[in-house]
């Protein structure tokens, strides 16, 4: 099997793990916008804290959403995940991954220093 074949499946096998799993030891979050400029960064454990309250309240939504994905969220550990800021993530990855979205933008925007 190829590099890329091999990179697909673990790819797709890691969007399949509950968030949960994957922000386990979250020590930071890097918030970029479009242009790849960095706006914010989490480092502090009551931001990270934080941030993993409002991450885990978020809810499936429909495939066929248009975000905007004015923003990538880098988590480390974590990966990084597009975000716009009406409250949508979806996770880079090289397959299509499910998006979700957050019940509390407002309050994930101000967290994540994202002027509305």
């Amino acid at each position: 099997m190829r590099f890329f074949q091999k990179m697909s499946i673990v790819s797709a096998l890691l969007s399949l793990l509950p968030i949960q799993i994957q922000a386990k030891d979250l020590q930071s979050v890097r918030v970029l916008n479009s242009e790849f400029h960095l706006v914010s960064q989490l480092i502090e454990p009551s931001q990270i804290a934080q941030f993993e309250k409002l991450w885990a309240s978020r809810e499936n939504v429909p495939d066929h959403i248009q975000p905007s994905w004015s923003y990538k969220l880098d988590l480390n550990p974590g990966g990084r995940w597009l975000y716009d800021p009406k409250g949508y993530i979806q996770r880079l990855a090289m397959n299509k991954t499910k998006p979700f979205k957050l019940p509390s933008p407002h309050e994930f925007n101000t967290l994540l220093g994202i002027e509305e």
